[in-house]
């Protein structure tokens, strides 16, 4: 009896001995996978930080990432190039004239020894240049394509484009020939699973398979809008097709605008009408000049008048003759007649007189640039002169509040009270809402949004800056580099 009590409990031990190990190993497995999350979620935290919070540091000619309001560095200044991280969270940097791959944790995870790198499609490949041929890598930095084109494209919905022996055809990710390379030029396949492509000089559109979608008839590259339509041309004539290669409007017209609002604007015999998106011609050609249809109406012209009509061929409001231009994005347009141009609504309305040599484009701030004679000023659109005209030439429209404007000779920079924010100094100023290039002499320099010069003028080109990490690509005595906002570059 003893004994059976003793084994009982021995037992008893013995299972709850094992229950307690069996929860154990439930805990740590939920833990563990908590952890692992929880680094997943960090190591997206950190890719994201990397793409949107860091910036571009230059020092002794190399090129590093620091954040953006910190100033912490993130990647030590040893590089001639570092791209973007994509969703891979790898970025292709160049070191020595070598490109390779690091992660967000600045270690080298691919080592540079490409020609070329490209970044990393979502199929987790991405393509490196060697020896002059092209091949593919996936994230360990395995060649999984060897290095045998002459030419590619990175991977878009499974497939890539490459080009061998003078043509170009299509490989999936293990690198099998799907598509043969027989094709002058190609597009990326789009998430319908189509590419646009031109055999023998004409364009048409296959499926992943290779299958005709549309045939090789058209004269020119087409591209679909998001509505599904695109304009082609054949025998000099113009179109319209759906994404499926359905006729829209026949190739019969000598021009034929984007279908917009319903509406698609086509001209014939030297005059402009309208079709309906069947086809159907539902405005005859009868217009010497026509815009497109924007929120159900268009400014069109006759030989006797300049006329507001609306979709159902209602004439809106009559103008005298000369010419009509519609404000992008608004239903006002510029009326000129009599060589003087003034600003009317969809009614016909004056918004400001026709007293003026030439009207410029609306883009917000209230102001419209006016031209009297030689000299250009600002009006608001409710026709009151803000600010007078002075100046012998001035940028597109009013960015972030301000706009370059030439002034004796010289350019600089007003806001909309006509405040000079940049003097004027420069030769030339071509302005973007963050940062505008400036000319001074043969050289160009950057000034900011607030109006500092933040590049000196030194340099032969400065293009455009990469807002992704906050550079500029620079020219210099033929070179090519970068330089930051701090005035430091590569050269």
């Amino acid at each position: 009896m003893m004994l059976y009590m003793l084994e009982g409990n021995w037992c008893l031990t013995y299972y709850l001995g094992y229950k307690k190990k069996y929860y154990m190993r439930r805990i740590i497995f939920l833990l563990f996978i908590i952890c692992s999350f929880q680094s997943f979620s960090e190591a997206q935290k950190t890719t994201n930080q990397t793409t949107n919070n860091l910036e571009y540091y230059i020092q002794n000619k190399k090129i590093g990432l620091r954040e953006r309001i910190t100033k912490k560095i993130v990647v030590p200044c040893k590089y001639d190039y570092i791209g973007s991280f994509g969703k891979s969270g790898l970025a292709s940097v160049k070191r020595d004239g070598v490109a390779g791959y690091i992660n967000n944790h600045a270690v080298e995870v691919i080592k540079p020894q490409y020609q070329e790198a490209y970044y990393f499609s979502t199929d987790g490949l991405a393509a490196v240049k060697k020896e002059g041929k092209w091949g593919f890598i996936n994230k360990l930095g395995t060649l999984k394509i060897p290095f045998s084109y002459d030419e590619i494209q990175s991977f878009s919905y499974g497939l890539a484009g490459v080009k061998k022996a003078g043509r170009w055809g299509y490989i999936n990710t293990q690198g099998k020939i799907v598509i043969p390379a027989k094709y002058d030029e190609i597009r990326s396949f789009s998430k319908d699973g189509n590419a646009i492509v031109s055999q023998s000089g004409k364009w048409g559109m296959i499926g992943k398979t290779g299958n005709v979608i549309i045939d090789f008839v058209y004269d020119k590259s087409f591209y679909f809008s998001n509505e599904g339509f695109a304009v082609v041309s054949k025998n000099e004539k113009e179109g319209i097709i759906n994404s499926e290669g359905k006729v829209i409007v026949d190739c019969i017209y000598e021009s034929v605008g984007s279908p917009t609002d319903g509406m698609i604007c086509v001209k014939q015999d030297g005059k402009w009408g309208f079709t309906d998106y069947y086809g159907k011609l539902v405005i005859p050609c009868r217009y010497k000049y026509s815009a497109s249809f924007e929120n159900g109406i268009a400014g069109v012209e006759t030989d006797k008048e300049c006329l507001i009509i609306s979709k159902d061929t209602r004439t809106l409001a009559r103008l005298a003759d000369g010419f009509m231009s519609r404000l992008s994005g608004s239903d006002m347009f510029v009326h000129y007649s009599n060589s003087k141009r003034g600003l009317v609504n969809k009614e016909g309305k004056y918004l400001i007189s026709r007293i003026y040599d030439d009207i410029g484009i609306f883009y917000g701030d209230d102001l419209i640039s006016v031209k009297k004679g030689e000299k250009w000023g600002f009006c608001s659109i409710t026709g009151s002169l803000k600010i007078p005209c002075q100046y012998e030439d001035r940028g597109y429209h009013f960015e972030k509040g301000i706009i370059s404007v030439k002034k004796n000779g010289k350019w600089g920079m007003i806001n909309t009270s006509g405040g000079t924010v940049v003097d004027f100094k420069y030769d030339e100023i071509k302005q973007n809402s963050s940062f505008s290039r400036a000319k001074l002499g043969e050289k160009w320099g950057a000034i900011s949004a607030a109006g500092v010069e933040v590049l000196t003028c030194k340099y032969d080109e400065v293009d455009w800056i990469n807002t992704t990490y906050n550079y500029f690509p620079v020219t210099l005595n033929g070179q090519k580099g970068y330089a930051d906002f701090f005035g430091n570059d590569t050269f």
